[in-house]
């Protein structure tokens, strides 16, 4: 990478710390205001299910336009709008217009994940792309690991309204900051070539497997947190993101020109094991903290991996892929979130809170177990295939 480039990376991480940090302050704050305002179990779980339709139709309308308009502006005027929508947050007071603003909230944080995503492929060469989407995948981790944490010890304290607003006030900064001066020159890339969805058909119906699982994260994490009166609200999700910082950071020194696909079966044996210590292990918090951290650190580093993949496989439309695969897993996000938490509610009605939420965990493992073929058939073409650090290019 020249110097010009490895500047813009170095500002690139630092932007991408605060959108996860400024967006994983809301994504476990604003179920638990739902459920003061009266809302049930599966109507907080409804709002994130909302928000992630949104994110997934973001996700596929986005990469298009990032292609065309350029992903630094597309950065600024979703986290433009994200301004607005947060900011109306903090003015509702019944539970149904967050649910009218979800889908908005998503469309536009997906415009800002694709177009991040988009600058940092289009900044790294590709011998060195799967470990420096580790490092960018690092700075986005500890936005996750120090966001619910100043969000759930903030929320009893400032109240919703004045947490929700500060919040705006970041994506004010990312939005009108300097911070993408430096981008603003980098050649956007033209959308040359075939349509990239069956190229990255196995990635993308892997990334959703991991998505539906980890769609219970911010909506349940918090919830059972209360319910169990654990002294470390966000134990799940810190952990769950210094998990990411482990395995990213470690691949970021250890993984150049590892292939991709690999390691994948093994990690996502890993995320299934976490969700049964979630589902199945005694007590509380040690259980949130072990289960978070070692799912965080299989997700993370598989979230690098197929990303790093489906990128390489479509060349000049890395925007539209990766947005693509932002489809995928915000789609089995949004699935996850929603179909599991409307069980869990079943669930709660007939054996309590408790139970519910340890079948939740258990019910979100499942895809995962089910897309563990298409991760050893990826194994296999990735050791079949000599020399590079991708598979070629086939679905």
């Amino acid at each position: 990478m020249n110097a010009r480039h490895a500047g813009s990376f170095r500002a690139l991480l630092g932007l991408n710390f605060l959108v996860w940090f400024a967006g994983y302050q809301v994504f476990p704050v604003v179920p638990l205001h739902l459920r003061d305002l009266g809302a049930t179990l599966a109507g907080s779980g409804r709002f994130a299910a909302f928000l992630t339709v949104g994110t997934a139709v973001g996700a596929l309308l986005m990469g298009r336009l990032g292609d065309r308009v350029g992903p630094a502006r597309l950065f600024r005027l979703s986290a433009a709008g994200l301004v607005v929508v947060l900011a109306s947050y903090g003015l509702l007071s019944q539970v149904w217009p967050f649910l009218l603003l979800a889908p908005l909230h998503g469309l536009l944080w997906a415009g800002m994940k694709t177009s991040g995503m988009a600058m940092a492929t289009h900044l790294l060469p590709v011998e060195d792309r799967a470990s420096g989407l580790s490092w960018f995948g690092l700075s986005g981790a500890l936005g996750v690991a120090l966001g619910p944490l100043a969000g759930l010890q903030a929320f009893p304290v400032v109240g919703f309204r004045l947490q929700i607003l500060a919040t705006a006030a970041l994506f004010v900064l990312l939005a009108f900051g300097p911070g993408l001066g430096a981008l603003r020159a980098e050649p956007i890339s033209q959308a040359e070539g075939p349509w990239p969805g069956r190229r990255i058909l196995i990635p993308g119906l892997i990334i959703f497997a991991w998505g539906w699982a980890q769609g219970l994260l911010p909506p349940f994490s918090a919830q059972e947190a209360r319910h169990l009166g654990l002294a470390w609200p966000s134990a799940l999700l810190t952990c769950f993101a210094l998990g990411m910082l482990a395995s990213r950071s470690a691949f970021g020194l250890m993984g150049r020109g590892m292939a991709p696909l690999r390691p994948l079966p093994a990690l996502m044996a890993g995320g299934l094991a976490a969700l049964l210590l979630l589902g199945l292990l005694p007590g509380g918090l040690l259980r949130h903290a072990l289960g978070g951290a070692l799912f965080g650190a299989c997700l993370g580093l598989s979230h690098t991996l197929l990303f790093a993949e489906a990128s390489a496989r479509c060349g000049p439309r890395r925007t539209e892929a990766v947005g693509l695969m932002y489809l995928a897993y915000e789609t089995g996000m949004g699935l996850g979130a929603g179909l599991v938490g409307q069980a869990m509610e079943h669930v709660a009605r007939l054996r309590g809170d408790g139970f519910a939420f340890r079948s939740g965990w258990l019910l979100g493992g499942l895809l995962i177990l089910a897309a563990l073929p298409l991760a050893l058939r990826a194994r296999r073409r990735t050791l079949a295939t000599p020399g590079g650090p991708t598979l070629t290019p086939g679905p």
